[in-house]
């Protein structure tokens, strides 16, 4: 059947129409599809933007993925006002309960320094850079005594809200070492601040105790030395250096002193081994004095001197030493012995030993001995007694009883033991050997023949027949 031009015309004009329909889906599924594509990434993005909360790691993750996204803007001020919440939550500046301890400090520094990491630009960063270096100076003062950290923060922030803070902090950490270096520098760091007048004050016035205390020193030439360095334009300066002038020229001993009239002398026992020495000068101008070793304190008691001390006396003035000391004239000696001596004696003498007992008696107390063999020792120097005599003062009953209870309680022996027994005399032979001293010559050597029998065998009892 032959198809008529008229339908073939209409076939055809179908067949377009149907073309024409799939190209439009076509077309509209493209459009659909770009469109699609196009607002995924506005999607995710508002997607994210909708999880963030109050806490500022919900807006940094959303700026690490979207940092040109479109709340970024509104992103960082939320996360410059979270993290200065977190500042504001670990606050130690309002402290009522004294200061902070290091860790809340530590804890303020780190919410201030991630503020500052995360907030660049943030509405803060100048209040954040100046409480963090205020913290950070705290922290540096309070557990490390960094003066340097609060006169830097003075320097750096002269219109700092912390400025008043920071200028007592400072004034606290100077003053309270009295340390006059530390005054100096906080004078120098604020010269037009009354906290400078205080300073130079405060130096002044703890030189007058330097200078007092090396004056009354048991080494006075070199606590002079040490004051006049340290405080080089003190008032004071001047006597120092006349003082040292008269020590380097030589101190004159008591003893002369004493004969001159020119100073007054009273001695009071205080133990076993030490007693306090006042010295008055009597005289107008100082006095530069000394004490030598071996200085004998001849009264009811006798005691010697057992180191070397100098003294600067003011004039008019009372000084008081006090010197360690040993028994040395033993016929001097009381039935009744009490720790606490009595030296008031009005006719008490000063008498200097031989020179080799001066130069020995620092040897000797340097040495590990114990006090019976130092005694033993000072005795076989000073008074030459024979073995025999030493052996004497051994009876439980008598004028050394309780002179032999309070060196052994002292050392402590049993009050019972002897005060000198043959071991005893034998370690102070054997210490005065280590000494240099010519312990062949003593009487107690001519009786070593009986000290060695009543040795125990030793080393001792060795030592006695390697040196016969």
């Amino acid at each position: 059947m032959t198809e008529s031009l008229s339908e073939r015309f209409e076939r055809q004009v179908q067949a377009d129409r149907v073309r024409r329909t799939w190209i439009r889906r076509v077309v509209m599924a493209v459009v659909l599809l770009a469109a699609g594509v196009y607002a995924l990434p506005v999607t995710r993005d508002s997607l994210a933007w909708s999880r963030c909360g109050e806490d500022p790691g919900s807006f940094l993750r959303y700026l690490s993925h979207w940092p040109n996204g479109r709340h970024a803007g509104e992103a960082r001020r939320c996360l410059d006002d979270a993290l200065w919440g977190v500042v504001e939550s670990h606050s130690v500046l309002d402290h009522s309960e004294g200061r902070p301890t290091r860790e809340e400090l530590t804890n303020h520094k780190s919410a201030v320094a991630a503020y500052l990491r995360h907030c660049r630009s943030g509405s803060r960063i100048e209040r954040a850079r100046e409480l963090y270096a205020w913290l950070d100076t705290q922290e540096g003062a309070y557990f490390v005594g960094g003066l340097t950290k609060a006169l830097e923060f003075l320097d750096s922030y002269p219109d700092s809200e912390y400025f008043s803070q920071a200028r007592e902090l400072a004034w606290e950490l100077a003053s309270a070492s009295r340390d006059p270096e530390r005054l100096r520098i906080l004078a120098r760091a604020l010269p037009d601040d009354d906290l400078s007048v205080q300073a130079r004050s405060m130096i002044d016035a703890v030189g007058s105790a330097k200078f007092e205390a090396a004056v009354a020193a048991s080494d006075p030439q070199r606590s002079l030395a040490s004051f006049v360095s340290q405080f080089p334009e003190h008032a004071k300066v001047a006597d120092a250096r006349l003082l040292l002038r008269r020590l380097d020229d030589g101190a004159v001993d008591v003893v002369e002193l004493r004969a001159k009239d020119d100073l007054t002398v009273s001695v009071e026992g205080l133990s076993i081994g030490k007693v306090r020495v006042e010295l008055r000068n009597q005289r107008a101008v100082p006095l530069s004095c000394s004490i030598p070793a071996g200085t004998a304190f001849v009264g009811r008691n006798t005691m010697i001197s057992l180191v070397r001390r100098t003294s600067i006396v003011p004039a008019a003035s009372t000084r008081s030493l006090e010197i360690s000391v040993a028994f040395a004239r033993l016929e001097t000696f009381p039935v009744a012995f009490t720790r606490k001596l009595d030296f008031e004696d009005p006719d008490m003498a000063l008498h200097l030993t031989p020179f080799h007992l001066e130069c020995l008696l620092p040897a000797i107390r340097q040495s590990k001995s114990h006090g019976s063999v130092l005694h033993a020792a000072i005795w076989i120097v000073g008074q030459d007694p024979s073995y025999e005599w030493m052996q004497s003062l051994e009876s439980v009953t008598g004028p050394f009883a309780e002179l032999r209870a309070t060196i052994a309680s002292a050392e402590g022996r049993r009050p019972g033991s002897a005060l000198f027994s043959p071991v005893t005399v034998a370690e102070a032979l054997k210490l005065l050997s280590e000494c240099d001293v010519d312990f062949r010559k003593t009487a107690v050597w001519r009786d070593r023949k009986e000290l060695a029998e009543s040795l125990p065998a030793g080393e001792l009892s060795v030592w006695l027949r390697q040196n016969d």
